[in-house]
């Protein structure tokens, strides 16, 4: 399965952000207060984010049958890519989700195709950093 963390990547990580409000009126600065959010990144292909984004397009209402025909393909497609051992085989069934997402004509979708895009975007990494150093001399 290769949702999960590997040894080069982080499943989730915290970016603290400071922030300080103020306004400058004749030239004067006065500062209103200092602010801190601490930002959640989680990788897109950690396990609460692909249940959720099958889970999400499960609950998808599609009046079209064909539409809910894709949805369904799309569904089976992810789970598909979440069961393979190899970036590669994965790889296949996300363009598969892809582009049976991008037929559902009848509702936006963009959201859903920019999460599998952001887990495409990883499964490359993974791919790339699994190839054999090739020696060019």
């Amino acid at each position: 399965m290769l949702t999960g963390s590997s040894p080069s990547t982080k499943p989730s990580i915290s970016y603290p952000l400071g922030t300080a409000v103020s306004s400058v009126s004749n030239g004067v600065n006065s500062l209103y207060g200092n602010y801190s959010l601490a930002l959640q990144v989680t990788a897109a292909s950690e396990p609460v984010v692909v249940n959720k984004l099958i889970a999400d397009l499960r609950a998808l209402t599609l009046s079209s049958s064909r539409d809910r025909q894709n949805r369904d393909q799309t569904v089976r497609a992810l789970q598909d890519a979440v069961a393979q051992s190899r970036p590669d085989r994965a790889i296949t069934n996300l363009l598969d989700a892809v582009d049976q997402l991008n037929a559902i004509t009848g509702r936006d979708v963009s959201a859903y195709r920019l999460q599998i895009d952001s887990w495409l975007q990883e499964l490359a990494l993974k791919w790339q950093a699994a190839q054999p150093v090739r020696n060019l001399h």
